[in-house]
C-alpha cells in the first residue's frame, strides 16, 4: 500500500513504530547481550528527525531502556543523527544497499569503520 500524502506515510511510520515498541514491552523489553544478537531488539530505521524524536519519545514515556532499542540508517547518510543517538546511549548499526559485486567494497570499508568508529556495531551481509 503506498500512501500519496508524506503526512499518511509519517503517521502510519508512527503508528507502526508504536506498535514494535509496544510489543518490545510485551515481551519483557530485552537488552541486547553484548555482541548485540540476542535477543531480537526492535529496531527504528529512519533518517528523518521528526520520526526519530517521535521514537525516543515513545521509548522514553514507555520505560524502554535504551540497550534494548537499534536505529538503523543507510551508510553515510545522517551521520549526524548517528553520532547524536550513539552519544544519547542507543545503539546505532547502519545497512549497505549493494549488488552481490560489492562485496569487496564492503569489506575494505567496514574494516576502516572498525579501526575508526566506536559506536557501531556489526552487521551482517546477505545475498538476496
Amino acid at each position: 500500500m503506498a500512501f500519496p500524502k508524506k503526512a499518511d506515510v509519517d503517521s502510519n511510520y508512527d503508528r507502526l513504530a508504536k506498535m514494535l515498541l509496544e510489543g518490545a514491552i510485551a515481551a519483557g523489553s530485552p537488552g541486547a547481550s553484548t555482541d548485540g544478537r540476542f535477543p531480537p531488539i526492535p529496531a527504528i530505521a529512519s533518517h528523518d528527525p521528526k520520526r526519530i524524536k517521535y521514537a525516543r519519545q515513545l521509548i522514553d514515556s514507555l520505560g524502554l531502556p535504551k540497550q534494548a532499542v537499534e536505529f538503523q540508517m543507510l551508510y553515510g547518510i545522517r551521520r549526524d543523527l548517528q553520532e547524536e543517538l550513539a552519544a544519547a546511549g542507543y545503539a546505532c548499526g547502519f545497512t549497505f544497499h549493494m549488488a552481490l559485486t560489492g562485496i569487496p567494497i564492503l569489506c575494505a570499508v567496514w574494516a576502516n569503520v572498525r579501526r575508526t568508529s566506536g559506536f557501531l556495531y556489526p552487521i551482517s551481509c546477505e545475498n538476496r
